[in-house]
């Protein structure tokens, strides 16, 4: 019996008990791997009683019948790995790519999406080139080019694809693209599909109104509610966070004349986020514009309160943080203003980033709310005084609006 200078201790476990790790080797590596082991076989290797020292044996050649069938596996049969699923979805509420490994319990954005990788320019402002004013001028220039777009596409899809593949494509030249031109950062096939999924629903509805009721909507008096939109809701720098976005589209609702011609509009820009915006804003003409005219008055929220759940963590005359708490089985938050007949319209819900609302609710105005008996739900921009906040996880959410005509 040959003499062997280390044997190795005894493992109490199984080679093929839980929990298993997956090691990966080149192919041609398997034999040689296969060889180091078959000396085990004997019981010189091993330390232990005889009993142990037999089991110890028995396991290797379990051990050699696992590594004999890992030359099946490969990376197209995943019998090495555990599979885990990715979900993908549009946020109902921000339109944030998102993904999901825990079958859609939580979701989070999607690290893979361009959209969401997308490169911000240096705000106008910041750089020097002028004031929030100009900034403001510049992304209505560039609001304007898509409006310029859209109603070209009108004129020739066929379809509803041709003509969201069509707006989507224009938007992201304005909002992202332009930065490093199209030779270096194309626009991919994956991203202008992405982006023509988010607006279908809007491309639909402006395809049946057509490019003549589309081109009669946009006078001159609804595209300046566009530069005073973006003048109310930019930041002193020139550029927008997800807050100043979301108060951007509130906004701009609370200003528009309603038509199937601004929603097509508003949902492509949408698509670029806060970071396509403030990209829009921070190149073009500038200095075209006065914004002395523009009326910022928004939705006074400072005589607000904590309502039914929740602790505010921060509020002003501008908008409420407000962070969930705990009961009845999921994560629950409310506001309302004791003063049931002064309410606010257009009000906009902004999560934490990687967070979800799934409900909203809210008490109409005038009705009162001492209690959640006149609770309605599907708030679409409707004048209420009180507004209660759920999902089944955690979320802190920033709540702005506007005020009601």
């Amino acid at each position: 019996m040959t003499k062997v200078r280390n044997p190795f201790p005894i493992i109490s476990r199984r080679p093929d008990d839980d929990p298993k790790i997956c090691i990966e080797i080149n192919r041609s590596w398997l034999p040689a791997l296969l060889g180091m082991v078959q000396p085990f076989r004997y019981p010189e290797y091993w330390l232990g009683t005889l009993a142990e020292n037999k089991q110890a044996r028995a396991d290797v050649l379990k051990l050699l019948d696992i590594l004999s069938e890992a030359g099946e596996c490969d990376m197209t049969n995943n019998c090495c790995v555990n599979v885990t699923v990715i979900l993908h979805r549009i946020d109902p509420i921000t339109l944030q790519l998102q993904i999901s490994i825990d079958g859609g319990a939580t979701w989070t954005p999607d690290p893979e999406s361009e959209l969401n990788t997308a490169i911000q320019q240096p705000p106008l402002v910041t750089v020097g080139g002028g004031d929030k004013c100009d900034a403001a001028s510049n992304g209505k220039q560039h609001i304007e080019d898509i409006i310029a777009g859209s109603s070209e596409n009108l004129g020739t899809a066929q379809t509803v694809l041709d003509l969201a593949i069509g707006v989507a494509s224009i938007a992201l030249g304005v909002m992202i693209f332009f930065i490093l031109g199209p030779e270096v950062a194309p626009i991919t096939v994956e991203i202008i599909t992405t982006a023509a999924g988010i607006i279908w629903g809007a491309a639909k509805a402006a395809l049946e109104l057509g490019k003549t009721g589309f081109d009669s909507y946009w006078t001159t008096d609804e595209r300046d509610k566009i530069l005073c939109a973006l003048y109310c809701t930019i930041g002193e720098d020139g550029a927008f966070t997800d807050s100043q976005f979301a108060q951007f589209i509130s906004k701009w609702k609370s200003l528009r004349t309603p038509s199937l011609a601004f929603d097509l509009v508003e949902k492509t820009v949408y698509v670029g986020g806060a970071i396509g915006l403030t990209n829009m804003c921070s190149y073009g003409d500038g200095a075209i514009s006065d914004c002395n005219d523009c009326d910022c008055s928004g939705c006074d929220f400072s005589g607000w309160e904590q309502w039914v759940n929740g602790t505010i963590l921060e509020q002003d005359a501008d908008h409420i943080v407000i962070e969930a708490v705990f009961g009845g089985g999921q994560w629950n938050a409310g506001v309302r203003n004791p003063n049931i007949n002064t309410c606010c319209c257009f009000v906009v819900f902004t999560p934490e980033q990687g967070q979800n609302i799934s409900t909203v609710g809210y008490v109409p105005c005038a009705a009162t709310n001492d209690d959640q008996s006149h609770m309605l739900f599907a708030y679409t921009n409707q004048s209420a005084n009180a507004f209660a906040m759920a999902d089944l996880n955690p979320f802190t959410v920033t709540i702005t609006g506007q005020e009601c005509a």
